[in-house]
């Protein structure tokens, strides 16, 4: 939403919040955030992956989504969810089809 504002409702309460045009830059469908961490924390976060198998970036991207499922309406978050795989399952569709196209 664009220079507008919305509210999430939240578990105890609700987190009004303006949107602003470089909060966040678009990356296809999803959005791009760029996220500084103070270093020993980050060695934390890194070590934390590694121990997981994963890349540090796809294991902080689990911690927030975890974060934001515990900070929000089950029934709201479960919408966002079923969106997010709704426009994933469309995108791989979108490129198969252009590959059966080139």
């Amino acid at each position: 939403m664009r220079g507008g504002s919305m509210s999430i409702p939240l578990r105890g309460g609700r987190l009004s919040t303006l949107s602003h045009p470089l909060m966040a830059r678009m990356h296809g469908s999803k959005r791009y955030y760029q996220l500084l961490l103070d270093p020993h924390r980050a060695a934390l976060l890194e070590q934390l992956a590694q121990d997981a198998g994963m890349r540090t970036t796809a294991y902080a991207r689990e911690l927030l989504y975890s974060a934001i499922k515990r900070s929000t309406e089950t029934a709201t978050y479960g919408l966002a969810e079923a969106q997010d795989q709704a426009l994933r399952r469309k995108s791989i569709q979108n490129q198969v089809q252009g590959r059966l196209q080139a």
